[in-house]
């Protein structure tokens, strides 16, 4: 907080962006400015993979997402839903969050079996 409790109108900008938390996909304030809309996502620390916890914007979240959701074990993209992807999964367990997409199993089951010949 700013001791006096006042800033000034030309400096307000400014002084939102030294506090505002930043945005753990691209560092930039959690702020509606600079092409940001303000709505972000909230993650606990370890949600995907080892990132901390915090903040992303809604403009980085796909981004984000797609650099720390889990692979999938046959085709290595993220599990999540986009284009090609319903985002359903075959779960093979595991704390790693080890799964194939819905789309890639059949695959996966063949190289399985074919790999135990």
């Amino acid at each position: 907080d700013h001791p006096a409790g006042r800033v000034h109108l030309e400096c307000h900008e400014a002084f939102q962006s030294r506090f505002a938390a930043p945005c753990l996909h691209c560092r930039k304030p959690i702020l509606k400015m600079d092409g940001f809309s303000g709505r972000h996502f909230k993650y606990q620390e370890g949600h995907f993979g080892s990132h901390g916890g915090g903040s992303v914007h809604e403009e980085c979240n796909e981004a984000f997402l797609r650099q720390w959701a889990p692979k999938c074990l046959h085709c290595k993209e993220p599990l999540l839903k986009s284009g090609r992807f319903s985002g359903r999964i075959f779960d093979y367990g595991g704390a790693s969050k080890q799964a194939v997409h819905e789309e890639c199993h059949a695959d996966f089951q063949r190289g399985i079996k074919g790999s135990r010949r």
